[in-house]
């Protein structure tokens, strides 16, 4: 297909070509319903429509999908997706200002991949100045765990939007030392669990 803009989607140039209309061709020989499935069948696409405006001219309105998150696979391998978990590229790295979220394989370019919407919420849920805490998102039989700096992890459970959890769990980084924890449990917010490691740390 055509190239993308690093991590942003289609430019103008790139719809204009997936269109597959000739600059120069005659209107009334434009067929706009087999333009506008070619560029719907562009990953990044949400939404297309492709009108005739005579004499001339031919329009097309696109939405584009945003991206979200980048899904790592166990080899390391990378695509973006959008918060609905649509693969919208495969990437030879991650996009450095979006989360990484873990999955087992990555889906095919286009296709939505199942069962992230937990992992999904909580990477839009992030806060600026936490991000630099979290390595990754991980799916787990209690919902999501966050891996963070330095080896600890942070059970955020299963959440409506994952917003609170994040609250509590940055307010108890900014109390605690990291190097000594194992495990923060904010599944219930309010109330968060710190674990410590008894024997490395004594």
């Amino acid at each position: 297909g055509p190239p993308v803009l690093d991590g942003q989607g289609l430019s103008t140039v790139d719809i204009v070509a997936a269109t597959g209309i000739d600059l120069g061709a005659a209107l009334w020989g434009v067929d706009t319903d087999e333009a506008a499935r070619r560029v719907a069948a562009e990953p990044w696409v949400a939404f297309v429509e492709v009108d005739r405006r005579w004499p001339g001219t031919v329009e097309v309105w696109v939405r584009q999908r945003v991206a979200t998150a980048n899904a790592v696979d166990p080899t390391s391998a990378v695509a973006l997706l959008d918060a609905e978990g649509t693969v919208l590229e495969h990437r030879a790295r991650r996009l450095e200002d979006l989360p990484v979220v873990r999955v087992d394989r990555l889906g095919r370019i286009g296709t939505r991949m199942a069962g992230l919407s937990p992992l999904l919420r909580a990477a839009e849920a992030i806060e600026p100045g936490l991000g630099t805490w979290i390595v990754a998102l991980v799916p787990s039989a209690s919902g999501v765990l966050v891996e963070l700096v330095g080896g600890a992890e942070a059970v955020l459970g299963l959440g409506e939007d994952y917003r609170d959890e994040f609250r509590s769990l940055a307010t108890v980084l900014a109390r605690v030392e990291l190097a000594c924890i194992v495990e923060i449990d904010v599944s219930l917010h309010a109330s968060p669990v710190v674990r410590r490691d008894e024997v490395g740390c004594e």
